[in-house]
């Protein structure tokens, strides 16, 4: 953790420790997951008496900025009747760091995402260790194989017709989806991983196929997405195939052919 970073933490401990409509406070993100460098923002879970959640959670600015100095950005996030979530940039001498801080009411916290003992930091009345939930990963769901594998092609089908109007932008959400979709299949392959934000997720991945993965994102052009989409196929098909054959599932080859004969008339006819 960043000097500024651990120095600006263990003044708001101190001072929300102090605060008895505060309950507790555990740590979330990469210093949870223990992948955290110097760069990384900290991702905090706040935990307020319900009585006085909503002014605890009006304060949290004002307190902040008293121990932090200026707060250049502050953006509340995703908020609801018991919980909402604060991201805020604050400056130090040697640069401007990041915290998330996610607020809620103690009443809703076995609704909040896992975390095990050893990630809280404050815990006023035992709250916290009483209703500890460690980190499991909710494993690859094969049900939902086909789905993915259908929904490629579905989506792949669709190149043809934005091809034709040169909309570069449509093509360009499509490249996206394409993207996704397959990073959900190659879950199949790392079944034990928590599979949640595919930043993450390509960490799980061999070297080749991550580099393989870029190929999503490397074109900004009708013809040059028009010139990848054959190599797309072809490594989607792969990789879903031996997907499909781990689980036993009959792998959807005439979507495959379909869509494949869709796009080689395309093309021949452009």
């Amino acid at each position: 953790m960043h000097p500024a970073m651990a120095d600006s933490l263990k003044r708001l401990l101190k001072r929300l420790s102090e605060d008895k409509r505060c309950l507790g406070i555990f740590l979330s993100g990469s210093y949870a997951k223990q992948t955290e460098d110097e760069y990384s923002d900290l991702d905090l879970v706040v935990v307020a008496e319900r009585s006085g959640y909503t002014e605890f959670r009006d304060s949290l600015r004002r307190v902040c900025e008293e121990i932090m100095g200026s707060i250049p950005a502050w953006l509340p996030e995703g908020e609801t009747p018991e919980a909402v979530n604060y991201a805020f940039l604050f400056e130090a001498e040697d640069g401007i760091f990041l915290y998330d801080v996610y607020v809620i009411k103690d009443k809703d916290l076995p609704n909040c995402h896992p975390y095990d003992a050893k990630h809280i930091l404050f815990d006023r009345t035992g709250v916290l260790a009483g209703s500890v939930k460690e980190r499991r990963p909710a494993g690859f769901n094969a049900d939902d194989l086909l789905r993915m594998v259908t929904c490629y092609w579905v989506y792949m089908y669709l190149n043809g017709k934005y091809l034709k109007r040169s909309d570069v932008y449509k093509l360009l959400y499509i490249q996206q989806t394409l993207f996704q979709d397959h990073i959900a299949v190659l879950h199949a392959f790392c079944p034990d991983k928590d599979w949640t934000w595919w930043a993450v997720n390509v960490k799980y991945l061999t070297k080749t196929k991550r580099e393989e993965m870029l190929i999503y994102f490397k074109n900004t052009t009708p013809k040059d997405i028009a010139s990848v989409l054959k190599k797309e196929m072809d490594i989607f098909s792969q990789d879903a195939k031996k997907a499909c054959l781990k689980y036993g599932l009959e792998y959807p080859a005439d979507a495959e052919k379909a869509v494949r004969k869709h796009l080689v008339e395309f093309f021949s006819n452009k």
